[in-house]
C-alpha cells in the first residue's frame, strides 16, 4: 500500500508541476508554492482514506479527474478540465460541439447554466430560459461536467427524449423537463420588414455565416434597401474568428477588437483594413442571451460608433479561451485573454448596455416595429422620449 501511495503522490505531483509550468494554477496557489508539498501530502492522505474506507470502489482516474475539475469551479464559466474523451471530441470537431437542441450553456457555481435559447428550437418549445440552472441531464449530474460532455449527453436522434432537472430563480424546487430532440432552426435568416427595412438574424457562427450574410446584403442593396437591422438576440456562439469576419462586414478601417492578458498588456487582435460591405444605416438588437461572439460583434459596432444597440443588457461572456493539452490525453480549456472593443473597456461579467433599452415583453412583432422606428427616426424618437421623461 505504501508503494501505491507513493505512486499516487508521484502522479499527482507530476500533474501539479505541469499546471504550474503552464500557468494554470490560480495565483494564490503560486504564492504558496513553498507549502505545495504539504498540500500534496494532505491530498494523498485523502486519496488513501477514499480508497480504503469509501463504501464503493473508486478508480484512481476518476478521483484525479474530480480533483482537476474542482480546480476550475472558482474560475470563469468558460474555463474547464476536459477528459480524454472530451478533448478527442474537440479535436475531431475543431470547436466546442453544439448541443443540437438550440441551447447554449456555461457554468455557474459548478453546475451548468443556460446562456441562450434559440427561438423555435426544441429548447424553446420546452420553455427553457436564460439563467436556468441545469442540475442533471438524463442520469448525469452536471456538477463538474464539462460543456463538451454536456453537449454530448444532450445530442441524439430526432424524435427521442432527453430529460433535464432544471432550477429557476423563482421556483421553490427543481422541475424535470423533457425535451423532444429535433433539428434546431437555421442559425441565420434574412428577410425584408415593413417600411423597406432589411433584417438579418444570426444565432450562431457556422463557417459559412459570412458568405450567407454578404450575399443577403448584396440582395438588399440590389433591391434598393438602405436600412438594416442585425438581430443578435440569443446569439452566444463561440466561433470568434467568424464573429470577427461578420463585424468587418459593417466596419470602417480600424481596430475591431483587442486582447488583454493577465499582465494587462493590450494587443491588437483584429482590424478592418478594407471598406465595409454595408456602410448604410444599421441597428443591432441584443438581449440577455447575447453572449461571447454575439457580444463581440455588438461591442465592436457600438464602440466604433457604427451602430447603436437596442434591447436588453447582454450576458457578459467576454474572454478568449486557450486549450492546453496534458500528457495523458486530457486537456484544460482556460480563459487567457479578455476581449476588448475598439474603444473602451471589456464587457466580461458586466455585459453590454444598450443605447435603447427595450424589453422583449412587447412581443416580437412590436419589438421589431420599435426597432424600425428607432432606425429610421432615432434622433427624433430620443428627443420625444426625453420630453416625456421631463
Amino acid at each position: 500500500m505504501l508503494g501505491k501511495n507513493r505512486y499516487l503522490l508521484l502522479v499527482l505531483s507530476a500533474g501539479m508541476v505541469i499546471f504550474l509550468l503552464t500557468g494554470i494554477l490560480m495565483g494564490r496557489v503560486l504564492a504558496r508554492e513553498g507549502n505545495l508539498y504539504s498540500y500534496l501530502k494532505l491530498f494523498n492522505e485523502a486519496l488513501h482514506l477514499i480508497e480504503n474506507n469509501y463504501v464503493e470502489s473508486v478508480g484512481t482516474d476518476r478521483l484525479l479527474e474530480g480533483a482537476y475539475q474542482g480546480l476550475f469551479e472558482g474560475l470563469d464559466p468558460m474555463s474547464e478540465f476536459l477528459t480524454r474523451a472530451d478533448y478527442r471530441e474537440v479535436l475531431e470537431s475543431g470547436t466546442i460541439p453544439g448541443t443540437g437542441i438550440g441551447l447554449a450553456l456555461s457554468r455557474v457555481r459548478g453546475y451548468l447554466s443556460v446562456v441562450s435559447v434559440w427561438p423555435g428550437s426544441p429548447a424553446a418549445e420546452a420553455e427553457l430560459a436564460t439563467g436556468d440552472q441545469v442540475l442533471r441531464i438524463a442520469d448525469h449530474s452536471t456538477r463538474g461536467l464539462s460543456l463538451v460532455a454536456a453537449a454530448r449527453h444532450l445530442r441524439g436522434e430526432p424524435g427521442t427524449l432527453v430529460r433535464l432537472l432544471v432550477m429557476r430563480a423563482r421556483w421553490s424546487a427543481p422541475k424535470e423537463i423533457s425535451i423532444t430532440r429535433s433539428a434546431p432552426p437555421a442559425s441565420w435568416s434574412a428577410r425584408v420588414l415593413p417600411r423597406n427595412i432589411g433584417y438579418i438574424r444570426l444565432l450562431d457562427f457556422p463557417e459559412d455565416s459570412t458568405a450567407h450574410l454578404e450575399a443577403s446584403l448584396g440582395e438588399f442593396r440590389e433591391s434598393g434597401i438602405r436600412n438594416l437591422i442585425l438581430d443578435l438576440r440569443n446569439n452566444a456562439g463561440v466561433g470568434f474568428p467568424t464573429a470577427l469576419e461578420v463585424a468587418r462586414l459593417f466596419m470602417q478601417p480600424g481596430p475591431v477588437a483587442w486582447l488583454e492578458g493577465k499582465n494587462e498588456t493590450r494587443v491588437l487582435w483584429a482590424e478592418q483594413d478594407g471598406q465595409p460591405v454595408w456602410s448604410d444605416p444599421l441597428l443591432v438588437l441584443v438581449n440577455r442571451g447575447t453572449a461571447a461572439g454575439g457580444e463581440l460583434i455588438a461591442a465592436a459596432l457600438q464602440a466604433s460608433g457604427r451602430s447603436s444597440l437596442m434591447g436588453e443588457s447582454t450576458y457578459g461572456l467576454g474572454t478568449r479561451s486557450t486549450l492546453y493539452p496534458l500528457p495523458d490525453g486530457s486537456a484544460v480549456r482556460l480563459s487567457t485573454d479578455r476581449i476588448l472593443p475598439p474603444e473602451g473597456e471589456g464587457w466580461h461579467k458586466e455585459g453590454l448596455e444598450p443605447d435603447w433599452k427595450v424589453g422583449e415583453d412587447l412581443g416580437d412583432d412590436d419589438f421589431l416595429s420599435e426597432a424600425t422606428d428607432i432606425l429610421l427616426n432615432g434622433k427624433r424618437k430620443k428627443d420625444d422620449l426625453e420630453k416625456e421623461a421631463a
